[in-house]
């Protein structure tokens, strides 16, 4: 009777481990969206937005926001540099990169997002969201990567980007 009793206490221990493991990998492999019983997202890191109505209109006319790309904090930020401006664009076939210079508080987080303005303008977005408030501002160099399909009228036309810094409607910063 001592074996049977020790051999389900051992399988219930596996079992209760087994279980806290499984959720614990769920939320670290699934830890930039996180679905809310409301059916909200919670997004998380440095990323595109995976929704929007201004990146639903783009990706209809046939521009994507495959991904944006965050370089590390620049302490210089109040020596001189430009707040939010272009640096430079690399094509290549149907993917371009936009690196751009954004100043943003040192503890926030940043969503891309975009905006088709007309034929030839794109407005790249960004949002600083979650973390800390910090006292601190700082230069970051952000490179979005984009896809304009073949059959997009801004297939290789010549493209105006602007960034701009926005604050999500529900953020209370």
């Amino acid at each position: 009777m001592k074996n049977w009793t020790f051999l389900i206490a051992v399988f219930t221990s596996f079992i209760t481990f087994s279980q806290s493991q499984n959720t614990q990998d769920f939320i670290i492999l699934d830890s930039e969206l996180i679905p809310t019983p409301e059916g909200d997202i919670i997004i998380k890191g440095h990323r595109a937005l995976p929704w929007s109505e201004s990146l639903d209109s783009a990706n209809v006319m046939g521009v994507f926001l495959d991904s944006i790309q965050l370089s590390p904090c620049d302490h210089n930020a109040d020596q001189g540099r430009e707040n939010n401006k272009i640096i430079k664009t690399s094509e290549l076939d149907s993917s371009i990169i936009v690196h751009t210079s954004i100043i943003s508080n040192c503890c926030r987080e940043i969503a891309g997002d975009l905006q088709i303005e007309n034929d030839s303008t794109i407005n790249l977005i960004f949002y600083a969201y979650n973390g800390d408030y910090c006292e601190c501002d700082c230069c970051f160099q952000l490179d979005y990567y984009l896809t304009i399909s073949t059959s997009s009228p801004f297939y290789q036309q010549s493209l105006i980007f602007n960034i701009e810094k926005r604050k999500f409607p529900f953020s209370e910063y």
